[in-house]
């Protein structure tokens, strides 16, 4: 998630009360504030309340020790506000703490974020490591030390995405060259045909939805002999999954 800047924060303490409270408000985009977020509490449960300017996405959530302890509501405020928002721009909401696995939580140190406007963005792939290799259908040694791998996953029972992998002289993951990297500059990704959206970012064409795929004519051989040229390039042959079909190579765009 795309982190906001904080434009305002808060701490209420009750005297006797062995715990406080901070309401931290953050935003991002033209919707405001127009009643900061406050919290009360009574007995076991701690009310939070404030409005916004104008419709926007707004996250309310519990957060101690640096972590989300307890999700309270997430959605677009305004006249089809989820619940338990409530339907327009000023919000009550009730804590009763605890955090989302239902046991009691001390509310002492903890924040109760009011996020405004927030994006998601891309931030990491948990779980993947490039030292893993699919079903492998060939491996060949570049001129410039590296080991080069084409291997494929099985997502659907007849369909397959294709990856090619370089791996150093330790045998160390190095960098993936198929499908090669959203961030190339556009010398870089000829005949590869990319989009630009309406908020202006630009992004690769998928060609082959079913095999998950950016470049046309992307089905390779299950035994693939691979050649890496002189000069680092890649010449993979193609061809369809049963060697007696007759299917040709997906060359639609005259490629």
């Amino acid at each position: 998630m795309k982190k906001p800047r904080t434009v305002n924060s808060g701490r209420l303490v009750w005297g006797a009360v062995l715990a406080s409270l901070a309401a931290a408000s953050v935003s991002a985009g033209p919707a405001g504030f127009a009643a900061k977020p406050s919290v009360a509490r009574s007995g076991e449960k701690v009310s939070i309340t404030f409005s916004v300017t104008a419709p926007t996405d707004v996250e309310v959530a519990v957060v101690k020790d640096g972590k989300v302890a307890r999700h309270l509501a997430a959605g677009k405020l305004g006249d089809k506000s989820p619940a338990p928002l409530q339907k327009g721009l000023a919000q009550s909401l009730v804590w009763d703490l605890k955090d989302d696995a239902g046991k009691t939580l001390d509310p002492a140190g903890a924040t109760v974020r009011v996020g405004l406007g927030m994006t998601p963005r891309f931030d990491k792939i948990i779980g993947w490591s490039g030292q893993w290799l699919a079903e492998a259908n060939g491996i060949f040694c570049g001129p410039d030390g590296m080991l080069y791998a084409i291997h494929r996953g099985d997502y659907l029972p007849h369909r397959h995405s294709w990856i090619v992998s370089a791996f150093d002289g330790n045998g160390e993951y190095h960098h993936q060259v198929y499908p090669g990297p959203g961030d190339l500059p556009p010398d870089k990704r000829k005949g590869w045909p990319w989009v630009e959206t309406s908020d202006g970012q630009k992004m690769p064409v998928v060609q082959q939805h079913l095999n998950r795929c950016f470049y046309p004519a992307a089905r390779f051989h299950y035994r693939n002999f691979m050649v890496v040229t002189r000069d680092n390039r890649l010449i993979i042959p193609t061809g369809a999954k049963e060697e007696l079909r007759s299917e040709g190579p997906d060359i639609r765009g005259g490629r």
